[in-house]
């Protein structure tokens, strides 16, 4: 996993039904902990804004978070 190799630990695959936004929590090598979101849906259908939204309203209020990292596989269409 990226990041056991960056240096992460506590690393904690968390994700499915009911993950609130989060599929992976860790601790980085300077001790914030992160949370980190991956989605992919269909080749026609994007991340969207609502689910950026909801990584926003759920990583430090519900998992205590510092950071919080979205990752795609496709490019959004408003860049």
């Amino acid at each position: 996993m990226l990041c056991r190799r960056d240096g992460c630990t506590k690393v904690t695959i968390v994700g499915g039904a009911g993950d609130l936004a989060a599929d992976v929590l860790a601790t980085t090598p300077t001790g914030k902990r992160i949370l980190i979101q991956a989605k992919r849906y269909g080749s026609r259908t994007f991340v969207g804004s609502q689910d950026v939204q909801k990584v926003n309203g759920t990583y430090r209020d519900v998992h205590r978070c510092d950071l919080a990292v979205v990752v795609t596989a496709r490019k959004p269409p408003w860049s």
